[in-house]
């Protein structure tokens, strides 16, 4: 259990360094509500219990386009089976496939959300 949390916290730890350093490509920007809740997931999770933490991830979830929605469910259910439901990930295949889901929805909030890109105004750095 306690490294599929760790998944959860990379994945707001690489969500914040990458909208340090990524660079500025044109790309289709995400739905702001989906932008929001991942903002709300990098922002908070340090700060909540693993309950808690599961409702984020359910926002997100919920707010996903079409493109990372399969994605996005699917890291949801892990941390559902985990915190929720009390069941361990009983093998490297499933644990590796809710760290694969995690990895491309961060890549994705990454490239796709203008709040990740501004930086300074982001809750992100930091500087909000």
């Amino acid at each position: 259990m306690r490294r599929f949390f760790s998944l959860t916290v990379g994945l707001a730890l690489a969500i914040t360094v990458g909208a340090c350093s990524r660079d500025e490509k044109k790309t289709e920007l995400a739905p702001q509500p989906f932008c929001e809740a991942v903002a709300k997931l990098d922002f908070d999770l340090g700060y909540v219990e693993p309950d808690a933490q599961v409702e984020l991830i359910r926002a997100v979830a919920i707010e996903a386009p079409t493109e990372i929605k399969e994605d996005a469910d699917h890291f949801l259910e892990g941390m559902e089976k985990v915190v929720v439901k009390g069941e361990p990930i009983r093998s490297e295949d499933e644990r590796a496939s809710y760290e694969a889901a995690s990895e491309r929805l961060q890549r994705y909030a990454i490239e796709h959300c203008a709040l990740l890109k501004q930086g300074g105004s982001s809750p992100f750095s930091g500087n909000s």
